[in-house]
């Protein structure tokens, strides 16, 4: 866990941001915050593995490097279950999962990768049609909380354990994160992106309407937040 100390129009505000699975960022912040640019080597090593293998540059980038356009990542690092990357285009979403919390098996807080365990793990990846109009109304929201990124106003407290939701444009250099403790249209965000990650898909491939109907719900109140401020 990193523990930043930004000094401000004489006010010394310290954020704790997420240098570890473990490690959660601000709590009760209604907006995304910077994500922290330098991880100790051990934090950088985790981002740089865990990126690898859920495939997030296949997906921001095409054959030659260069950016693919309009492709809204979210990478959600939970403290101890599985990683998960959910990828929004073209009227669509793709989640990617390993079968095992990355950072533990690279060894946690200490470092200390387990090859075996690494060489062991399984990628799952599953394509869900969301439909174009949902899926832009969430990458809209994504975009407005992405482009509004910024530090805490005030003193924000780190959460320790918590779930860290990175929104990642990459196109655009826009990154920031929250976390589970999050609240207002961070909140609404996160509930969002919650939600998308458990949709259930039948044997048939089939989806219930309950889901879309729940989401379309989130993205309304979000919707309606955003036009008040």
């Amino acid at each position: 866990m990193f523990n930043i100390r930004v000094a401000t129009k004489g006010v010394l505000i310290s954020l704790c941001l997420s240098g570890s699975a473990r490690a959660g960022g601000p709590g009760g912040v209604d907006h995304l915050v910077p994500v922290y640019p330098y991880p100790s080597r051990t934090a950088h090593d985790y981002v740089t593995k865990r990126n690898a293998l859920l495939g997030v540059d296949k997906f921001e980038l095409d054959a030659d490097g260069h950016f693919v356009g309009g492709v809204l990542a979210v990478v959600i690092q939970e403290p101890f279950d599985p990683e998960k990357l959910l990828v929004f285009r073209r009227g669509t979403v793709t989640r990617v999962s390993p079968d095992r919390n990355l950072w533990y098996a690279m060894g946690g807080d200490e470092g200390a990768s387990d090859k075996n365990q690494l060489n062991k793990t399984r990628i799952q990846s599953a394509t869900i049609n969301l439909g174009e109009e949902r899926t832009r109304r969430v990458a809209r929201a994504i975009e407005k909380l992405l482009r509004e990124t910024r530090y805490p106003a005030v003193n924000a407290e780190g959460v320790e354990d918590s779930t860290v939701y990175e929104f990642r444009l990459r196109s655009e250099r826009l990154f920031g994160e929250t976390t589970g403790e999050a609240s207002g249209q961070a909140k609404l965000l996160v509930d969002i992106v919650d939600a998308i990650a458990r949709i259930e898909v039948r044997p048939d491939g089939s989806i219930s309407d309950n889901s879309f109907r729940a989401i379309d719900r989130m993205c309304e109140d979000l919707d309606s937040s955003i036009e008040k401020r």
